[in-house]
């Protein structure tokens, strides 16, 4: 191979990727309101629309809390602080992935790959027919 098609190779594999890695971290997730009403969090189960996830606010932490919406009709609420360093954790398809360290955690928050050696901490969720309750730790 000749230097100028090497150069060209070598190029196009550093450009796609980039391009790869300005995707993937240019993701946003859809945060929905909440509202804080004593120990809980109230949300619009229309907030969801078509999404199966959103992200609220937690205002106990820096993290965000993820609230998915399962095929069943159920809700779960975990906890986006990883509990290794806590850093925020970010949703990957169907696991979450700490960028500090590398911990990995499956839909439900249990650890996956460490070095993380606890589960992600997950609220308690009920519901009634317009609303989801999150229940916030006392």
């Amino acid at each position: 191979m000749d230097r100028e098609k090497f150069i060209k190779l070598v190029s196009a594999g550093t450009l796609s990727s980039s391009a790869m890695m300005a995707v993937t971290a240019c993701a946003t997730y859809r945060y929905v309101e909440a509202r804080h009403i004593g120990k809980q969090l109230e949300v619009s189960k229309s907030s969801f629309g078509e999404d199966t996830f959103v992200l609220t606010r937690n205002p106990g932490s820096n993290a965000p809390i993820y609230l998915g919406k399962h095929t069943d009709g159920t809700y779960s609420a975990l906890s986006l602080e990883c509990t290794h360093r806590q850093c925020t954790v970010n949703p990957t398809g169907k696991t979450f992935t700490c960028p500090c360290h590398g911990s990995r955690y499956d839909q439900e928050g249990r650890i996956l790959e460490g070095p993380a050696r606890r589960d992600l901490f997950s609220f308690s969720v009920t519901t009634d027919a317009d609303t989801i309750y999150i229940q916030l730790p006392t």
